[in-house]
């Protein structure tokens, strides 16, 4: 962002007058983008101060760890025309919200043909704020106004943290053609059980964060991992949230699908590591020889 840009008198005046959505505003941004991102801000304040909704009040919220399948979940619900993608609202170019559910109503409120989606990660609210935000609170809020929750987790903590790694090595989170690639990664042991770890408790904050909320339980590998069972899935949600069944699909394809001796050039060093920590139970027999 430019000197004059950054220092003009409309940037603060937009500051002045939006304290509650603009924390942080960081020098990668873009002209373009940061006015994009000012408006959007902006048009989602308008909507929450106005109260407008639309009669059809549902609004659905994917809570869960990042490259759990949230992105693909996400595109499966919306492919059947009842929904409109949100992503991570949380997850802006330089710009935090300060205010995370004023910001979301007025986001929900501006549907006026589709309903609202949108999938949060606890991290969103607690790295890099100047004040941290309690997940639980805004979850029980949202749930209070009408949202339906949907908790999407992994089980395999070995395959999660590999996806993060393997999506790092290719410079990209998604794919979508049937191109099979070639991917050989060397994996820092110590991060790698530092990574697991950090799913392990991630998962003991997220249900912790949930107490006494209701929510519908999504596993990946059991739900999402295989192409076949979207639909199944896609189904067991629109009954959840009392809609009609109908037709989904995802052009998002599974990035990883190389047994960890092909896919790990230091194998015997990570199955070693893995047994010593007592993380040889993610070990799947589908991904050894």
């Amino acid at each position: 962002m430019n000197k004059y840009i950054k220092n003009s008198w409309f940037i603060n005046l937009l500051r002045k007058h939006t304290p509650d959505f603009i924390m942080h505003i960081y020098k990668r941004n873009t002209t373009k983008s940061y006015f994009l991102l000012v408006l959007d801000i902006m048009t989602c304040y308008l909507f929450y101060i106005t109260n407008f909704k639309r009669k059809d009040s549902l609004k659905v919220v994917i809570f869960a760890q990042g490259r759990t399948g949230s992105t693909l979940l996400e595109s499966l619900i919306c492919s059947t025309g009842y929904f409109r993608k949100g992503g991570e609202r949380f997850k802006s170019l330089g710009i935090y919200i300060k205010n995370p559910y004023r910001y979301i109503t007025g986001f929900s409120n501006k549907f006026f043909v589709k309903r609202a989606i949108f999938h949060l990660k606890f991290k969103h609210f607690v790295r890099g704020r100047d004040k941290r935000v309690d997940p639980a609170l805004f979850l029980q809020k949202l749930q209070k106004d009408g949202w339906k929750i949907i908790y999407l987790r992994r089980e395999n903590k070995l395959n999660h943290a590999l996806s993060r790694l393997i999506s790092k090595h290719r410079g990209s989170c998604y794919k979508r053609n049937t191109i099979k690639e070639s991917i050989q990664i060397q994996v820092d042991t110590d991060l790698l059980i530092n990574m697991i770890n950090n799913r392990l408790e991630g998962d003991k904050y997220e249900l912790q964060v949930l107490s006494g909320l209701s929510y519908l339980p999504i596993i990946y590998e059991e739900d999402l991992e295989k192409e076949e069972s979207h639909q199944k899935t896609v189904d067991k949600i629109l009954d959840y949230l009392n809609l009609e069944r109908r037709l989904s699909s995802s052009d998002l394809k599974k990035i990883n699908t190389h047994k960890l001796t092909d896919l790990l050039q230091n194998y015997d060093e990570v199955i070693n590591i893995l047994e010593k920590h007592n993380f040889h139970r993610f070990l799947n027999s589908n991904q050894i020889d």
